[in-house]
């Protein structure tokens, strides 16, 4: 009742599942801290608060596509730190000055309202490319100087926030497992515990990346 059960095939999910919102460290695959929400939650809401608690000045923080919007810029900047977020593709960037490298200036807003009044807004460096054959995909940055932040450079750099899937294979598949490979599952019979668990094994494995890192 607490996590909510995700949809199968036929039905729902034998099993609840959790949902974990993390902000990471790209080199040490050291997860800085995270949030554990039910699955009907947004996740917008789980960002903000990691934002508001973790991160702080200098960082630049990378973002899937279902975190881009203006609420999430301006608690990124608010906390003196850069961000480069994939924005969907139906997101209205009307270009408002073009670079040599193909990058241009856009606008952000909070809302349509303040779109059609020019109110205030969020001006972004927006990148576009192509991976082979497949669909656009379109960046947004607050490191707006393409002589000090390349595109290409950019662009290659976003493609490491996939790091965080990989850090939640090493924790589900290779912490949580046996040498057989047998899958084990969280062991909590309470909600409280259930969380609580999840923080003890995300602990454990900033121990060993953070041991890693040292050796």
């Amino acid at each position: 009742k607490v996590f909510g059960r995700p949809k199968a095939s036929r039905g729902r999910s034998a099993f609840p599942q959790a949902k974990i919102i993390a902000l990471l460290e790209i080199g040490t695959h050291a997860m800085l801290d995270l949030v554990v929400r039910p699955r009907r939650r947004h996740e917008m809401a789980a960002a903000l608060q990691l934002i508001g608690r973790s991160v702080e000045a200098g960082m630049l923080v990378l973002a899937d596509r279902g975190f881009h919007g203006y609420r999430l810029f301006e608690a990124i900047a608010r906390r003196g730190a850069h961000f480069l977020v994939r924005v969907k593709r139906n997101t209205i960037l009307k270009p408002l000055r073009r670079f040599a490298d193909g990058s241009y200036l856009a606008d952000v807003y909070p809302s349509w309202a303040a779109r059609r009044r020019r109110g205030p807004a969020w001006r972004v460096r927006v990148i576009e490319y192509r991976v082979g054959a497949s669909a656009p995909i379109r960046l947004v940055t607050s490191l707006l100087d393409p002589a000090l932040d390349a595109a290409l450079e950019l662009a290659a750099l976003y493609h490491q926030r996939w790091d965080l899937e990989l850090v939640f294979d090493e924790v589900k598949t290779h912490q949580l497992g046996r040498p057989n490979g047998q899958k084990v599952l969280i062991r909590a019979q309470a909600p409280a515990g259930v969380v609580q668990e999840i923080y003890g094994l995300a602990l454990a494995h900033y121990v060993v990346r953070t041991l890693m890192a040292a050796a």
